[in-house]
């Protein structure tokens, strides 16, 4: 029976890897608020993590001993980890450092530890079972790129809209299974441009026939004729994809592969040009050429992916490496030994954002990662995370320079090849892009899969292995230890299922999901402000029906409401931007409803106006928060410094333009209305414009502002009530009463109106 358990055990373990391997880079849901990402992880937390348990598990209760194999590597990530963990643990969001937020899950703490279990278990299993070799693991791998691949196909070429008649899912042009993000997908494309020659070249002996099977040193098949075509095509249509993207830091990645591919073959010839493989050399060249092409040309091959596809495929939006260095260096100063905490790159881009987004097309936009993985690291993780990090990077080096040292030898055109191409490729782009759970995954899987293939080259290397086994009291306190680590992977297993639940009913969307989500993840304030902001609409909604019809009832309690659950958003999420902006927005959109509002939306813009201090419409909120509640001098400072910080603002134009007809500064305030009155065509600014000429008794000018408005928005009341008071004072108390009755359409019950529709009608 326990042979059995065993074999079942041990069955589970390899599904569960084959399975992540395969299914982690295209696995999404789009049932969750963002639909990679979080899922991803979720995926990696449940699945990588439950198989090393099981693995413990076998070991310890079947096979009474624990073989554990070594690598160079194991001290560097057992402190990297141990470092990211203290990190995590004085972190501004604990939440978001341990488990990520929607959206932005991959550099959760819980996902760098199941990454570093995962690259463990891969150097313990592989090559030990034969159905977990190196090469059967990437073969995985590219199959599950070519169905990514074909997604994204799919999508810019328009053909997901007829297969499933436009769903809101794949409606994207930059859909596919990896992400949201074509770019994203062309830099992983280049590391299986890497994989796939590897496999294609380096995996066939001298001599074989192409419909004979290639076997590696040990014996076991590589692959056969006719999947060596299937990976031809594969790469054939990965070129096709680069040149539709056309993304130059994959055209960089490209050539990186192709020199690196080219000094390997190089090196295997003893750099002597007569024993080199022209065809491989040539093979290798074309990638270089091609990159090149691209790179030194770009304006002129920049429409072939239009010309291919018929689409114009917007770019993604990233964060540059100079507004990086200014939010990263500045945080790094702040927090220098551990940083702001894994997964908190938002909290520091509001607090460090650099006034000169204002004046790009990137000034609305907040960002939760940087151009560069390494480079967000210094400010996430501290100094002490980020040179642990650069640990685990210079032993790889030194090992690769130790690998290339030995001399050549027919091994060398083995696996490790390929992968220690497709490793340092992923290094660059880690220096030159921002990470995402996939690209992570990849990278521990090629570092775990090169430390496998290097195990098989003696005489360069000592990997040990250390044996536990022999007293049962001994291997008592590791049973316990087992049952320990499942029970704690049970408690993670909740409390993923239960945010993911959460994030499910949050997508659903509506007043009673959203309160389900709030209770399933108390400690994730985005669904508090949803719920806020969902009460916020009820309230507008009811307060644009006529007085009859208002249900002041419903008003009231969804005040209540939307207040208590803003509040709890600012509790749970104190640094957060978005929770005080929430809770101000709150405040100013109930004042004509309480009294007093105007304080409070007035300290909670104040507060993130702290978090984000360059923000120029956090600041004129706060300007026009002050204004209504009659705080004149902190309006006009506010909103000046908003002017400061974006000189076009229009919204900070007009309430300062608001506050000089205030402080009775008619010429200035109709001087900055006549300059927005020549930009926009907006209702606010010319009623604003025709209240002040009435002011000043030019009625003309008043009436003529008055009559733009209604042209725009026919039942702006406060307009026609203007105009029929213009008209009553220029003697046309006919055309005045038309007007008001117009009004009184409107607003029914309006005492003041009636009277003055009955004064004219005697």
């Amino acid at each position: 029976m326990s042979n059995r358990f065993d074999v079942i055990l041990n069955n589970l373990v390899i599904y569960l890897v084959k399975g992540l391997v395969f299914f982690l880079p295209l696995f999404f849901l789009p049932w969750t608020l963002e639909f990679f990402e979080f899922n991803k992880q979720a995926l990696l937390w449940l699945a990588g993590i439950l198989a090393a348990v099981l693995w413990l598990v076998k070991m310890v209760k079947f096979e009474k001993k624990i073989i554990f194999k070594r690598t160079p590597l194991d001290i560097p990530i057992l402190t990297f980890l141990i470092f990211t963990l203290l990190s995590s643990i004085f972190s501004q969001d604990r939440l978001a450092s341990f488990f990520g937020y929607s959206g932005a899950a991959g550099n959760a703490w819980f996902g760098l530890l199941a990454l570093a279990i995962f690259y463990f278990l891969i150097v313990n299993l592989a090559n030990a079972d034969g159905r977990l070799t190196p090469l059967s693991l990437l073969k995985l791998l590219l199959y599950s790129y070519v169905l990514i691949l074909l997604s994204a196909f799919l999508s810019v070429f328009g053909l997901w809209d007829k297969l499933l008649q436009k769903t809101n899912t794949f409606f994207s042009l930059n859909f596919n299974f990896l992400g949201g993000s074509l770019e994203m997908l062309a830099l992983y494309s280049v590391v299986m441009m890497a994989v796939l020659p590897g496999i294609i070249f380096c995996c066939r002996r001298d001599g074989a026939k192409k419909a004979s099977p290639v076997r590696n040193s040990s014996g076991g098949v590589i692959s056969n004729g006719a999947s060596i075509w299937l990976f031809r095509i594969i790469l054939f249509f990965s070129l096709i994809f680069l040149v539709i993207v056309n993304f130059s830091l994959a055209w960089q990645g490209l050539a990186i592969v192709g020199c690196l591919f080219i000094f390997l073959e190089l090196r295997n010839a003893g750099f002597k040009v007569g024993g080199l493989n022209k065809r491989k050399v040539l093979f290798f060249s074309l990638f270089i050429i091609l990159a090149a092409a691209f790179l030194i040309f770009p304006a002129r091959l920049s429409g072939m992916g239009k010309y291919l596809t018929g689409q114009d495929l917007s770019p993604e939006i990233n964060l540059g490496f100079k507004d990086t260095a200014s939010v990263i260096f500045p945080a790094f100063k702040e927090n220098i030994i551990l940083g702001s905490g894994p997964g908190t790159f938002s909290y520091i881009f509001s607090l460090y954002r650099p006034d000169s987004l204002n004046n790009t097309d990137l000034w609305q936009f907040r960002f939760d990662h940087g151009a560069s993985s390494i480079l967000e690291m210094l400010g996430t993780i501290g100094i002490l995370g980020i040179l642990s990090y650069l640990l685990i990077l210079s032993s790889l080096f030194y090992l690769i320079f130790i690998f290339l040292k030995r001399g050549s030898g027919e091994e060398e055109s083995g696996p490790a090849s390929f992968l220690l191409v497709a490793l340092l490729v992923l290094i660059f782009f880690q220096f030159s892009y921002y990470a995402s759970t996939s690209t992570l995954f990849l990278f521990w899987l090629m570092l775990a899969l090169l430390m496998v293939s290097w195990r098989v080259y003696p005489g360069w290397l000592v990997f040990k292995e250390i044996k536990l086994e022999g007293e049962k009291f001994f291997f008592k306190i590791l049973e316990i230890g087992a049952f320990f680590f499942f029970s704690a992977w049970l408690v993670l297993a909740g409390f993923t299922i239960r945010y993911w639940l959460a994030d499910f009913y949050a997508r659903a969307g509506g007043e009673t999901n959203l309160i389900k989500s709030a209770r399933l993840n108390s400690y994730q304030g985005d669904y508090d402000i949803r719920l806020a902001k969902t009460y916020l609409n009820k309230i507008r909604s009811e307060a644009l029906k006529p007085a009859d019809f208002r249900d002041d009832e419903l008003i009231q309690k969804s005040i209540n409401s939307s207040v208590a659950w803003a509040k709890e958003a600012t509790r749970i999420s104190p640094r957060a931007v978005a929770a005080w902006e929430t809770l101000g927005m709150v405040y100013r959109d109930i004042g004509s409803f309480t009294q007093g509002s105007e304080i409070w939306a007035a300290k909670s813009f104040n507060q993130a106006s702290s978090l984000e201090p360059s923000n120029p419409v956090i600041i004129t909120e706060l300007g026009k928060a002050y204004l209504d509640a009659g705080q004149l001098d902190e309006a006009e400072q506010s909103l000046k410094k908003a002017l400061e910080l974006k000189n076009n603002y229009h919204e900070a134009d007009f309430a300062l333009a608001q506050l000089y007809g205030k402080q009775g500064k008619t010429n200035e305030a109709l001087g900055i209305l006549d300059q927005l009155g020549k930009i926009y065509k907006d209702e606010r600014i010319y009623y604003e414009q025709g209240r002040l000429y009435y002011n000043q008794g030019e009625t003309d000018k008043a009436l003529d502002k008055f009559l733009k408005v209604i042209e725009i928005n026919p039942v702006h009341s406060n307009a026609l009530y203007s105009i029929g008071l213009a008209l009553e004072l220029k003697g046309e108390d006919k055309l005045a009463l038309e007007y008001f009755k117009k009004v009184l359409e409107l607003n029914p019950n309006n005492a003041e109106i009636k009277k003055k529709v009955e004064e004219l009608e005697k």
